[in-house]
């Protein structure tokens, strides 16, 4: 295999190890950025309280399991999606709760 190829498959790997970095950015929102791996659910569970409703999302991508799992808790929830672009602005937003 070439070098190149082993050295990309590594990268993603490790992308996918690290997880997305969630935090609370406002009083109704929390912002996901990177790229989304298993047990970012559970980040985000843990960032949860009362009040908040919007999941603003910057990811290049991730592992589809783990963004299935995000997207069914978001539903769950009902919260409404940000999708930013890569300067951090609103690229398009969803205005109603996630759809079941």
């Amino acid at each position: 295999m070439k070098r190149w190829i082993v050295m990309a498959i590594m990268a993603g790997l490790s992308m996918l190890a690290s997880g997305a970095q969630l935090r609370r950015v406002a009083s109704d929102a929390i912002t996901l950025r990177g790229a989304i791996a298993e047990g970012d659910v559970d980040q985000l569970r843990q960032l949860v309280t009362p009040g908040i409703s919007v999941l603003r999302v910057n990811s290049d991508g991730g592992d589809p399991q783990a963004a299935m799992l995000l997207g069914r808790y978001l539903r769950q929830l009902q919260w409404g999606l940000a999708v930013l672009g890569v300067s951090g602005s609103t690229i398009e937003r969803e205005s109603g709760k996630c759809a079941r």
